[in-house]
């Protein structure tokens, strides 16, 4: 991670440009990081989305292109505002997991999560730099159908900023953020029973009754994400 080059070749693109089905919207995501890392601008990054995450993750060329992405980003110093939407299947939420958690550890990202469970019918994506706003639509159970529009526009930007803002505005910051994972991470243990590594603070088991799982299911998860993070930086 500390030997990466941030690249300073401007990225041109149109003013606003329309993304439809899955493999635009893959492309979109990318184009996104791009405008964002290759900007002059150090503003901070806010990002939301309740999409479908199994249908891109299955490629495995996207998926490598938008943690490089992810990782400039990071690396050009930009500052994250997170927005998880939690209201997902188990897998899910452990393929976020397995994505989001290594660049935690950069100490460059506050999670957050809406506490209540959103609209079930609409599907929704935001995402907002100082360079390019993101903005996706789709139905629930259709999402290839939807349609996601990136613009550098600076009036559009200006409104999808400030709709990005006013999601924050009444968040809760997620518990199992950066510092607190670290703190459950060195609060593993290693026991002499089959078990394995045991997590024992209180903590720990709240993060792991969220995920729907054990304490010693989320202790060995943070056990193998620990090397992904050693593998990034």
């Amino acid at each position: 991670f500390n030997e990466l080059k941030v690249p300073s070749v401007p990225f041109q693109l149109p003013s606003g440009k329309t993304y439809n089905g899955i493999s635009e919207m893959m492309e979109s995501e990318l184009d996104f990081l791009k405008a964002t890392v290759l900007s002059k601008s150090d503003e901070a990054v806010i990002m939301y989305s309740d999409m479908p995450m199994t249908e891109m993750a299955k490629n495995e060329d996207f998926a490598k292109k938008w943690m490089f992405g992810m990782a400039m980003m990071l690396k050009k110093g930009l500052h994250l505002y997170q927005i998880h939407n939690i209201d997902r299947s188990f897998d899910e939420m452990m393929l976020g997991l397995e994505s989001w958690i290594p660049m935690y550890m950069t100490g460059q990202i506050s999670p957050y999560y809406f506490k209540n469970a959103q609209n079930g019918i609409f599907l929704h994506l935001l995402k907002v730099s100082g360079a390019a706003a993101l903005a996706g639509e789709a139905i629930a159970g259709y999402h290839s159908d939807g349609r996601y529009y990136l613009t550098k526009s600076k009036r559009e930007l200006e409104y999808y900023r400030k709709r990005a803002e006013e999601m924050l505005a009444d968040l809760d910051e997620v518990y199992y953020s950066l510092i607190k994972l670290q703190r459950e991470y060195g609060a593993l243990v290693r026991a002499s029973g089959p078990d394995g590594y045991v997590c024992h603070s209180a903590e720990c088991s709240r993060s792991a009754q969220s995920l729907n799982m054990s304490a010693l299911e989320l202790a060995q998860r943070l056990e193998c994400l620990s090397g992904r993070y050693h593998a990034l930086v």
